[in-house]
């Protein structure tokens, strides 16, 4: 198909959907594509109830040209390819969107089979995949090849709706590379919502790749090739390769033969070489570290400690000025259970996941050193002063008889009027964690009593 303009194939009725089966390719629109091309709820390679394979095509599913302003929207088709050399489905150009088609996928998990990748892109910008399931294949589940700026985000990948294993022996879940002398950069990988996050399971290596590689090797000086300014924000997913080199994303540089292998070459690695972020101390609510100033971090709950799961997102934050970060929780951790994190900054883009840190739910023990008697005499107030010491790092909140908590340090000084007194302190450690029973120190203020004259 060639500049047909306003073409629809199929439609959202069921009644409007084409069968393909046998053949070379099931839809061809890769070379000067229609603009505002519809493909939409079409049946490619399966039986008529769409649960079966029925004589897939013998190389892709369906190949777009999307064009630039008037973009190409895919939505809601079925492919089967068992068999296949090639992938399910190729992009091309920009602007276009491709949403809620099952790859290999039935709608109740029915394995239809799939050859190569799930969906392949090179040389696409400023395009949305969202929403669709891709498994069966055993190469890569969704590729972007010298692409730019594309949202990748709420797909199943190796999985379905129902957390079956549909990874059929793929090789990666996500890969970011380039395409010849093409680099891919600026494309999001995931969100900060649940509906945003893809769902990367069942791959035999990591669940997302970024990888340097192409025409030039070895590279001259200053014609470094690397895919920077790739975000990788809310992603989850398990049973990925428990070889995987690295936690759940690899970023690599094959170009200097820096492949394989944990960690980001700085130097020469993909997204300007990012550095994991320091995770110093978790707890039930909150995690702290450092990181590059300005970076957005975002933690993760992780279930297991194998490299190739990874849960969900916990929260995200911002490093200050002096490098320092804490992200409060969307929800408790329980004692042992293990965070990790990453940081993105807006030049470099996204690192790895930092090592898995245990979440620490010891609350610290709070000790009043010094203190007043426990008996004052005065007119109407006095002052006191109160003394208190705890693990390093922590901090202290301090309470009056009926008032609230609030931060202090040692000394705290209170006024103090006639009557008795109640003056509490808490520790707080740099896990977010309260000393459940404050120490406490009693006073009683009594008034002062008028010498007599001549004594």
């Amino acid at each position: 198909m060639f500049n047909a303009p306003d073409t629809t194939i199929g439609g959202a009725a069921a009644g409007d959907r084409n069968y393909i089966t046998g053949g070379d390719s099931g839809i061809w629109a890769l070379i000067q594509g229609p603009p505002n091309l519809v493909i939409r709820n079409n049946f490619v390679g399966t039986d008529m109830s769409g649960t079966a394979p029925l004589s897939p095509p013998s190389d892709y599913g369906i190949t777009v040209d999307s064009v630039e302003g008037a973009g190409a929207q895919v939505i809601g088709n079925r492919i089967a390819l068992a068999g296949s050399g090639v992938d399910a489905m190729q992009l091309q150009g920009s602007d276009a969107l491709v949403q809620d088609n099952l790859l290999g996928v039935g709608p109740a998990g029915e394995n239809l089979g799939l050859g190569a990748d799930g969906i392949r892109s090179f040389n696409l910008h400023d395009s949305t995949i969202t929403g669709n399931t891709i498994g069966n294949n055993y190469l890569t589940g969704l590729s972007l090849e010298g692409d730019t700026n594309n949202i990748v985000q709420g797909n199943l990948i190796g999985t379905d709706s129902v957390g079956g294993d549909q990874g059929g022996g793929a090789a990666r879940g996500v890969l970011v590379t380039s395409l010849g002398i093409d680099a891919s950069t600026g494309n999001t990988i995931g969100g900060d919502t649940t509906a945003e996050e893809n769902v990367i399971s069942n791959q035999a290596g990591d669940a997302i790749e970024v990888r340097n590689e192409g025409d030039l090797q070895p590279v001259p000086p200053g014609a470094l090739l690397r895919n920077d300014a790739n975000v990788f924000a809310g992603n989850r997913g398990s049973n990925n390769g428990s070889t995987a080199s690295d936690l759940f994303l690899g970023l690599f540089d094959d170009l200097n033969d820096l492949g394989e292998g944990p960690g980001n070459p700085a130097a020469t690695g993909p997204n300007a070489g990012i550095q994991t972020p320091v995770v110093t101390v978790t707890g039930p609510n909150l995690t702290r570290g450092t990181a590059t100033v300005g970076a957005t971090i975002r933690v993760f709950a992780k279930a297991t400690a194998s490299p190739g799961e990874l849960g969900a997102l916990l929260g995200t934050g911002t490093a200050g000025a002096d490098g320092k970060w804490v992200v409060n929780h969307n929800s408790g951790q329980v004692a042992g259970a293990l965070v990790t994190a990453n940081q993105t900054t807006a030049s470099a883009g996204s690192s790895e996941f930092a090592a898995p840190l245990a979440t620490d739910a010891t609350a610290p023990q709070t000790t009043i050193t010094a203190g007043p008697k426990a008996k004052l005499k005065a007119k109407k107030t006095v002052a006191a002063s109160f003394s208190f010491s705890s693990e390093v790092g922590a901090s202290f909140q301090c309470k009056l008889d009926a008032g609230a908590f609030v931060a202090c340090g040692s000394p705290a000084l209170r006024k103090l009027k006639l009557g008795t007194h109640s003056f509490q302190v808490r520790a707080v450690d740099l896990a977010g964690n309260a000393d459940a029973s404050p120490a406490t120190r009693s006073v009683k203020v009594v008034k002062k009593k008028k010498k007599k004259k001549g004594k």
